[in-house]
């Protein structure tokens, strides 16, 4: 690292494949609450044909895109992009401690509520202007805004979760090859431009 700040400064490193597996689970837990949440309202028994459309038409247009950016163009599979990565990665730097697993798994759960409750609000946004766009009457737009958007966010956190726990499947099958474990920031898990760090020990199953 190169870096004049002092040690004592520098937040300590986690294990790269407990936080996702930590983020998977938490928006696991999430979309399932969210789900049942919005079933027994009955809110969705009582969405128009244009609510259901917009509905769908956000979810999958906003998934389908996410999609199409991450693969389309790679020459490279994702798992093999970061596999690269974790090659030439340096060993930690001297000095670092390593985070115990009981804090960055309650770090890791906090900061995927947030990101849920993120996507609430922006479901509840991008649906107001869906249903405006596709003809529904401005006055009927906010009737069944809440159920709709709670599905859609919910759509979006178990998209979250899988890609969080297929992330970690790849890193940990890394780490089962290499015997060894990779190492980041707290909270950086996952980007693939990104300097990680690499341990020579393999961390204990969680």
């Amino acid at each position: 690292m190169q870096s004049g700040e002092p040690i004592w400064r520098r937040p300590p490193l986690v294990s790269a494949v407990r936080e996702l597996r930590s983020f998977g689970r938490t928006w696991s837990v999430l979309a399932v609450a969210g789900l049942a949440a919005d079933l027994a309202s009955g809110a969705v028994f009582e969405f128009s044909f244009l609510d259901v459309w917009a509905t769908v038409l956000l979810f999958g247009l906003t998934v389908l895109a996410t999609l199409a950016r991450l693969f389309l163009g790679l020459r490279t599979p994702p798992d093999m992009e970061y596999a690269q990565v974790f090659d030439r990665s340096p060993p930690p730097p001297a000095g670092l401690t390593r985070e115990p697993a009981r804090r960055t798994a309650s770090r890791a759960a906090w900061a995927a509520v947030a990101v849920a409750a993120l996507l609430a609000v922006l479901a509840a946004g991008a649906l107001v202007v869906t249903l405006v766009l596709i003809g529904k009457p401005r006055d009927q737009v906010l009737d069944d805004v809440a159920g709709a958007a709670g599905l859609v966010a919910a759509g979006w956190t178990i998209v979250c979760a899988v890609a969080a726990f297929r992330l970690a499947a790849w890193f940990r099958r890394w780490e089962v090859r290499r015997s060894r474990v990779v190492l980041c920031r707290p909270l950086t898990s996952g980007r693939l431009r990104y300097v990680y760090y690499v341990a020579e020990e393999a961390p204990p199953e969680s």
